[in-house]
């Protein structure tokens, strides 16, 4: 999200804009979340380019690992329901070619498949940097 996103959105919320309760304003009822959806559709940018950012970091005894991921989006495919999309595409791959054991298979049991996901998430523009120290 961009920089102070939530507080601002609670902000919104507090004061009553994103109620769905009717109430009167002169003559006229209305519902806040309506007015506040109107403006903000009247004056916020459609056509914003996004990004999508997870960065880990694991810290051992001794070392630290840390990885960064990155893609940029578009208005027509923003980033972070593109790389969700691009991580289960690739985990229905695997399970389609029968490299995954059938059945319920907690994530941790991926790792294996660690190399082949960042090479897939790289040919869709995924920028990948880890570091070991």
């Amino acid at each position: 999200r961009w920089p102070n996103h939530l507080s601002k959105m609670k902000f919104l919320r507090d004061i009553g804009l994103m109620s769905k309760e009717l109430i009167n304003v002169g003559n006229v009822s209305i519902r806040p979340a309506e007015v506040l959806a109107k403006l903000l559709e009247m004056y916020l940018p459609k056509e914003v380019d996004d990004i999508a950012v997870i960065y880990v970091v694991v810290r051992g005894i001794d070392k630290e690992y840390s990885e960064l991921a990155v893609l940029r989006g578009t208005p027509e495919n923003p980033a972070t329901p593109t790389f969700t999309a691009l991580a289960h595409a690739y985990t229905a791959k695997l399970v389609y070619e029968g490299r995954v054991r059938k059945g319920i298979q907690p994530l941790e049991k991926l790792i294996e498949f660690k190399s082949d996901y960042e090479d897939y998430l790289r040919s869709k523009e995924v920028n990948i940097v880890s570091k070991l120290r």
